[in-house]
């Protein structure tokens, strides 16, 4: 957790059920230029993006590959499975109970995050997690080496999750991720990604058992058409024995609208009824809006949400709030205590309806 926090309160509306739907892999949120970067003392908000610092073979003299452009790839649109993930991470993400959080520093490569976890609601989640991270050498930009390795184990549950990501060149990036529950494998996914200035073709395979002839495979196409506007679509297609006629297909469209200080991203699938709106406003560069909704018809289903992210450089502050249409009011809050290597985070959650509280408080050693 390098914000201190979880998964927050407020339930999203059903989506079209979906044979073993593939798991989300992005190494960096709503951004497909992104991949990975050496280690600082620093907790990693995504797998792709660890920190800034120097690599083995910067210090010692040694030659590395020469630095892409940071802006070849800047009109390329990522892909629709990270769509709306530029809205969803300025909203809050609540947790409760205590949480301690220690990432080290082992060398320019490896990094490794000890994580306490107390809570009543959710026993699960309680207890320890060890988390370790490795960046290779292979340099693409000052923001993009590659490969990157990062695990999490759990050892009261006997939980282990995995990813691998590795960008063997320039426009394929090649991303495994791996989830182990008590030495049973839960679910794996392989994802190929081809990237170009303005556009972007990922092909995932997921939970592929040829024994019971079942997995699912995602095609996902984005490209930019005007400016910063993109569209595309994406086919999931599931196979299962105990579906009807041993398949089924999903067909989703999305598209991004994009100016200076705003973004308007749209999805839908058509055939079941499912839509999908997100808005971001940018006010100052410390403050921004954010809105999210979903409908399904099919579940006659809908949420939104309203909410800001706003920044305090100076004295090191975050706020985040949000509240839904199922009166859920959730914000966290996090200072630095500078100059010291710590975070401090404090969260709430109220359900109006259920009259459900829970909060929680965090600290993160960097």
């Amino acid at each position: 957790m390098g914000n201190a926090s979880s998964t927050g309160g407020g339930s999203a509306p059903n989506q079209p059920q979906q044979s073993a739907a593939p798991m989300s892999a992005s190494p960096a949120a709503g951004d497909s230029t992104t991949g990975g970067v050496t280690l600082v003392p620093k907790s990693p908000s995504s797998p792709g993006q660890v920190g800034a610092g120097t690599d083995d073979s910067q210090s010692s003299g040694a030659p590395i590959l020469a630095a892409v452009p940071e802006d070849k790839y800047a009109l390329n649109p990522g892909t629709n499975e990270t769509l709306h993930n530029k809205v969803k991470d300025l909203f809050p993400t609540p947790f409760d109970g205590g949480k301690l959080v220690v990432n080290k520093p082992l060398s320019n490569h490896f990094q490794a995050s000890h994580t306490v976890v107390m809570s009543s609601i959710d026993p699960s989640q309680s207890g320890y997690k060890y988390g370790l991270t490795f960046v290779g050498t292979k340099k693409y930009s000052e923001s993009e080496v590659y490969p990157i390795l990062l695990g999490e184990f759990s050892p009261a549950g006997g939980d282990l999750n995995g990813q691998i990501i590795h960008q063997p060149a320039e426009q394929w990036r090649v991303k495994l991720v791996s989830q182990l529950k008590q030495g049973k494998n839960l679910a794996t996914q392989l994802t190929n990604e081809f990237r170009w200035p303005k556009a972007n073709l990922a092909v995932t395979v997921a939970n592929v058992d040829l024994e019971h002839r079942s997995g699912t495979v995602v095609a996902d196409y984005m490209h930019t058409v005007f400016g910063r506007h993109a569209v595309g679509g994406m086919a999931i297609v599931g196979c299962n024995p105990r579906i009807p006629g041993g398949y089924n297909a999903v067909l989703g469209l999305g598209a991004r609208l994009a100016g200076d200080k705003w973004q308007l991203n749209l999805s839908a699938t058509p055939l079941h009824g499912s839509f999908h709106a997100s808005y971001l406003r940018k006010l100052t560069n410390e403050l921004q809006l954010v809105s999210d909704w979903e409908v399904d018809l099919s579940q006659r289903a809908s949420l939104g949400n309203i909410g800001y992210q706003w920044e305090m450089p100076k004295s090191g502050f975050t706020f985040k709030a949000r509240i839904d249409t199922e009166w859920v009011v959730a914000a966290t809050m996090e200072k630095k205590l500078a100059p010291f290597p710590f975070t401090f985070a404090l969260s709430g959650l109220a359900h109006q309806v259920k009259h459900q509280y829970r909060f929680g408080i965090g600290l993160v050693f960097q």
